[in-house]
């Protein structure tokens, strides 16, 4: 019976040595025998590449406004008894001139000196920067105000001119005076001088004057007279012995007739 039960765990302590070395053998083994497997990053996916962010187009810059140069012009009737119709106002440069003294005046000229209305003389300033009429009839003693206004920073001339509508072809003109030096608030008043269109002769007659004192015809293509433009000597009047003249002495004009003040306002 002994040997039987000592046959017995032989056999199976045979049997467990035998496990453990089919396991790997004994718990001695150094652990840096023991290979670890590497993880396998073949198949791993590639990380996905975050988009560039778009560039947004930078705004065009707005163009800049341009400077304007205003300018009111004030026109003032100094005499005792000459209405004035209304003015030609004109803002330019130096290339123009609405007449030249001892030249024969333009047709837009004549028919402002003789009828009193400023309109061809406007359209025909070509190069104007800016070019006006004022509204209305001048009275004696009374203003009126137009304002003009223009982009360009050069030189800049104004010319006026309007007509004593008690005479034949007077007119009261400014020709091309320098206003572009002029600063915002400052200002130039001056007394217009009186010239004679040359175009009518100075007859005087109620048939020939259109203004209230006659009544008569305005412009008149017919030329009568020497046919340039000249200083005006002033009308002479029934009261020194022209005859036939509708004019008396409240008509006269002795230095000037329109007072104009000019103001740079912007």
């Amino acid at each position: 019976m002994n040997l039987t039960r000592l046959s017995i765990r032989a056999s199976a302590l045979l049997i467990v040595a035998a496990t453990l070395t089919a396991c790997g053998g004994d718990s001695d083994s150094d652990p840096k025998d023991m290979v670890s497997p590497s993880p396998d990053t073949s198949m791993s996916p590639e990380p996905e590449m975050s988009p560039e962010p778009s560039m947004s187009p930078e705004p065009s810059p707005s163009p800049s406004a341009m400077p304007t140069y205003n300018y009111t012009v004030t026109l003032t009737n100094v005499t005792a008894n000459q209405p004035i119709a209304p003015a030609a106002l004109i803002l330019h440069n130096d290339s123009y001139y609405a007449w030249d003294l001892g030249a024969p005046a333009s047709v837009a000229l004549e028919n402002l000196a003789e009828s009193g209305s400023p309109a061809m003389l406007v359209e025909a300033a070509e190069s104007a920067y800016d070019a006006k009429a004022s509204e209305g009839v001048l009275m004696p003693g009374v203003s009126t105000s137009v304002e003009l206004e223009t982009n360009y920073s050069g030189d800049l001339y104004l010319t006026a001119a309007a007509m004593p509508v008690n005479t034949n072809d007077a007119f009261a003109g400014l020709n091309a005076m320098a206003i572009g030096h002029l600063d915002v608030g400052m200002q130039y008043s001056t007394l217009l001088r009186v010239y004679d269109a040359g175009t009518e002769s100075n007859s005087e007659t109620a048939a020939t004057i259109p203004g209230p004192a006659g009544g008569g015809e305005g412009f008149n293509a017919e030329r009568d007279d020497v046919d340039v433009v000249s200083i005006h000597t002033g009308v002479v009047t029934s009261a020194d012995g022209l005859a036939d003249s509708t004019l008396n002495e409240s008509h006269r004009f002795q230095q000037g007739v329109l007072y104009l003040m000019v103001e740079r306002t912007q």
